[in-house]
């Protein structure tokens, strides 16, 4: 029987992770053991892959993807153990191939593709924090990392209809959104109470250390703490944010 189910997204990247795939398969029989290789381009794809895994109990899960493979993965393992609060556990491994690779380089993950092989291999499990965003009609939606909203969505959204990214794409997107952003105002509440009520250009709320390629907006989170670290910038001149 297999020991883990590997979900590959070739388009990741902009096509990046298919290369590494072909480069780290032998690595990855070699150290993990039999596979089970799910391939997808489509981020809704990967729940039934996951169900099905599970359903004959292969719960190990390594993703050779992006950002937006890993936030699939993430929401459908999530949403797996709400549905089945007693059913065994998935544990989960990222190879960092995304253009981020925020959450990735604060474990310490090595860029190089084997040498990320090898440092998943000799990892151990270990029980994290997960957040959690509602929103009406929408739903539930988890996130591992950092979720923010304000000029961070502007970035994203510059990202995104970028299709083939480099490692320089965050920066610049970040550079043209900061250019042209307007702050907006917000309503902040921490705890049931408001804590803040202006014009603001950015919330950050991180349970990881970094995100836009790493920026290291919140270095004293931790991803076991039980807490997350609120970061707000507010309404500022360019010129002093």
């Amino acid at each position: 029987m297999a020991d883990t189910l590997v979900i590959l997204n070739p388009s990741a990247g902009g096509g990046r992770a298919g290369v590494v795939w072909s480069q780290i398969e032998p690595v990855l029989w070699e150290t993990l053991g039999d596979l089970v290789v799910a391939v997808t381009h489509h981020p809704e794809d990967v729940a039934r892959h996951l169900k099905e895994a599970r359903d004959v109990g292969l719960t190990r899960v390594v993703a050779i993807g992006g950002d937006g493979t890993n936030h699939a993965i993430v929401n459908a393992i999530q949403r797996l153990a709400d549905a089945d609060p007693v059913g065994p556990r998935i544990t989960y491994g990222q190879l960092p191939i995304g253009t981020g690779q925020d959450f990735a380089r604060m474990l310490g993950i090595p860029r190089d593709p084997v040498a990320a092989v090898e440092w998943l291999a000799r990892a151990q499990p270990r029980a994290v924090d997960l957040g959690c965003l509602e929103r009406g009609e929408v739903g539930k939606r988890y996130f591992l990392n950092i979720a923010s909203v304000g000029i961070g969505g502007e970035v994203d959204r510059r990202v995104n209809a970028i299709h083939r990214r480099r490692p320089w794409t965050f920066k610049l997107a970040t550079l043209k959104s900061f250019l042209t952003y307007q702050p907006r105002h917000m309503k902040v509440y921490t705890d049931g109470d408001e804590w803040y009520n202006d014009r603001a250009w950015a919330v950050v709320i991180a349970n990881g250390q970094n995100f836009g390629h790493g920026m290291a907006i919140a270095p004293d989170a931790r991803i076991d703490d039980g807490l997350f670290d609120v970061i707000l910038i507010e309404d500022a001149s360019r010129m002093n944010v």
